[in-house]
């Protein structure tokens, strides 16, 4: 019998669903969140998180905004 053994990366913490290194994270069914809030003032883009479609081609960005009120 073969056994195939990974790591977890360090940054994982108890609780938490990660991948293993290297790996991206595919939802075939779709990706929801649970923490959305009313906003509509947003500060300024300091970060931008890309987004892949499920063939792993570059949809674009979503940018991550300093503050929102």
């Amino acid at each position: 019998m073969t056994r195939h053994v990974s790591t977890y990366p360090d940054t994982a913490t108890a609780g938490c669903t990660t991948t293993l290194r290297g790996q991206k994270l595919i939802a075939w069914g779709g990706l929801g969140v649970g923490n959305s809030a009313t906003a509509s003032t947003p500060g300024s883009v300091v970060k931008k998180i890309e987004v892949f479609d499920q063939t792993g081609a570059s949809l674009g960005f979503i940018p991550v905004y300093s503050s929102i009120t």
